[in-house]
């Protein structure tokens, strides 16, 4: 009989156990915050990148999220176009150092060129939210457009 009773004490303790590491489980799993990106759910804080800021103020609708999230591939994939390119001219300049093969002018000239495409993309990318924008929604973006140069920082550097 003692040693049913130690059993069934024993049982008691290990399903009392797995029932507090259950409950530990659930406990973490609701309340941690998720990692960077994970915003579809309800109570998830939103993204604090550009995108998000940019719907949340011009407080866009289903269809304007989406024209806006075309918008953003393109701008991204001709960004990262001019990234690549500066980042050739500078591995060029810093080439001059050890050869005299091109000028050091030319390719700094180059690199200002490049330097200029990516503001002239910028403002581009901003005439083409506003072109989304419905007219209730133009004073936020005007109030918006006083902060963009904000969004193009690195993220570091970005303001909160």
């Amino acid at each position: 009989m003692t040693c049913t009773m130690n059993k069934v004490k024993l049982l008691t303790i290990l399903v009392a156990g797995l029932l507090l590491v259950n409950l530990g489980l659930l406990v973490f799993l609701f309340t941690r915050i998720p990692p960077p990106g994970i915003h579809n759910g309800p109570g998830f804080p939103p993204d604090d990148g550009p995108k998000f800021t940019i719907i949340q103020k011009l407080h866009f609708n289903k269809d304007q999220v989406i024209q806006y999230e075309k918008l953003i591939v393109e701008h991204q994939a001709r960004i990262k176009q001019l990234e690549d390119n500066i980042l050739a001219g500078k591995n060029q300049l810093y080439a001059t150092l050890v050869s005299d093969s091109t000028s050091k002018d030319s390719v700094m000239t180059r690199l200002t060129l490049l330097k200029q495409q990516i503001e002239a993309a910028h403002y581009s990318h901003f005439q083409e939210i506003k072109k989304i924008c419905h007219p209730d929604q133009l004073a936020d973006y005007k109030n918006l457009t006083r902060e963009r140069a904000a969004y193009f920082l690195p993220k570091g550097r970005r303001r909160p």
